[in-house]
């Protein structure tokens, strides 16, 4: 696999990145874009609790490892939400030869008028190296983190579209009414999951670099010296955590007014608006 980062999804050579790249998969709410994605991956997630070593997902396809990296433990729910994407970031900013410096990906907005809008462009293509970490992604992230320990505490069963109407409306969800979009960054503060989520970001830094060739020969060469990769390793983690840490202090600050929408978010207008889960550069 090569190592040289071509964005969020590989282009074919000679073909050169758009100037504003569009996300799929992305839904329109009040209170900003949605990974569907990453939402409804993290929400059937919460409800596994089982983790598995990095050893036991790649088997004998990891033998250039050290132990203590092949031992190390990814858990389903953060993995499919930020600490994955926190962890994506960190890996293709850091160890591979994309000159994007960018943690955060760019702003975005919807191209059309329409009562479900489904395209969603970036204001920018950073050359082709659009970072995992979008305000999409970040939203969602968060989002399915909040309403999957909402639902692990419920005693009753919920239906998937009841959840989506009072979460993204002023109801909040049964028994949390405070766990509702508008109020998402300061319910994810409250969380107090920080050191699992970056402790998870660092599992799955390792597990990722799997698919570069480059950072293979770099554990491979120096496996011997397991803290010594596990400090550059975290080295490079710490500067997508700042990121993704200053972008939650920012948004907190600008977030929209609870008590000013209904029911925004329908079954009817999530099936409209799903046109894919990932970004691809096109």
């Amino acid at each position: 696999t090569s190592s040289r980062a071509v964005g969020r999804s590989s282009l074919p050579q000679g073909v050169l990145p758009t100037d504003h790249p569009i996300e799929n998969g992305v839904i329109k709410t009040p209170f900003g874009p949605v990974a569907l994605g990453t939402l409804l991956a993290g929400i059937a997630a919460g409800g596994r609790g089982s983790e598995v070593s990095i050893e036991q997902l790649y088997q004998d396809d990891v033998v250039y490892m050290p132990q203590e990296m092949k031992a190390k433990r990814l858990s389903p729910l953060y993995a499919v939400t930020l600490s994955g994407d926190i962890a994506q970031t960190a890996v293709v900013t850091a160890l591979t030869t994309t000159q994007n410096k960018n943690y955060i990906g760019p702003m975005g907005r919807f191209g059309n008028s329409t009562a479900a809008p489904k395209i969603f462009t970036l204001s920018t293509g950073f050359d082709g190296a659009v970072a995992y970490l979008t305000r999409a992604e970040i939203f969602a992230g968060i989002d399915a983190m909040l309403i999957s320990q909402a639902l692990r505490s419920q005693s009753s069963r919920i239906k998937l579209s009841q959840v989506m109407r009072m979460y993204y409306s002023d109801h909040g969800l049964p028994g949390y009414s405070q766990v509702k979009a508008c109020n998402r960054m300061e319910a994810y503060k409250q969380l107090g999951d920080d050191d699992k989520i970056k402790e998870q970001a660092l599992n799955f830094m390792y597990a990722y670099s799997h698919y570069f060739s480059d950072a293979q020969r770099h554990i491979e060469e120096n496996s011997e010296f397991f803290n010594q990769i596990e400090q550059f390793y975290s080295s490079a983690l710490n500067n997508a955590w700042s990121a993704f840490t200053s972008f939650v202090e920012y948004a907190n600050t600008m977030k929209k007014e609870c008590g000013r929408h209904d029911r925004v978010v329908t079954s009817a207008t999530l099936i409209l608006q799903v046109v894919g889960s990932r970004t691809a550069v096109v």
